[in-house]
């Protein structure tokens, strides 16, 4: 079990990967990372060519960790079905309290987590009950909105500039004492 943690605030980063085809949802992949340890808690990929590329950033982001940093140890295993899927989030034993942040511009719908329910529905699971968080935030508009203001750059440079930070941005929610 590795994500209860007492006491405290608890932010998680969620993250899915997902196609439409032929107008019926396809999620392939569901991340769940504690922000403030940097430990994967939920790595769901449910496609083969997905899971490859999970591996391997996983692997290239654990040998980058410094040596002392000990969190890249206890990522969850990576499971392949949603039966596997929900009883890592039950583990988590997620709380109405935890915040989830997603790397989204769909400030209104936060379509990751939208996603997850959709997906733990189908599969028979009350997704509201196994991640019953009322503190959840889209990112990507309100720092773009943030950064507009502060650097003078057009949107498409805040985009990557955004995009190349953002896992820096993590990084220091991590560090800043609580």
């Amino acid at each position: 079990m590795l994500c209860p943690r007492p006491g405290g605030l608890r932010v998680y980063a969620l993250d899915t990967e997902f196609s439409a085809v032929a107008g019926r949802l396809n999620v392939t992949e569901v991340a769940v990372v504690d922000v403030k340890t940097g430990q994967v808690v939920v790595n769901a990929v449910f496609d083969d060519n997905r899971a490859l590329i999970a591996s391997t950033k996983l692997k290239i982001q654990s040998q980058s960790r410094s040596r002392k940093d000990k969190s890249a140890e206890r990522h969850a295993p990576q499971v392949h079905t949603v039966d596997e899927m929900a009883q890592q989030i039950k583990e988590c034993e997620f709380q109405p309290n935890d915040i989830f942040i997603e790397y989204s511009i769909m400030t209104n719908t936060l379509l990751d987590l939208k996603n997850v329910h959709w997906l733990l529905k189908r599969h028979g699971y009350n997704g509201k009950n196994l991640i019953p968080s009322c503190n959840n935030y889209a990112v990507l508009t309100p720092i773009r909105n943030f950064c507009i203001q502060a650097l003078p750059f057009d949107c498409w440079r805040l985009l990557f500039l955004f995009q190349a930070s953002f896992h820096r941005i993590l990084w220091l929610i991590r560090i800043i004492p609580r």
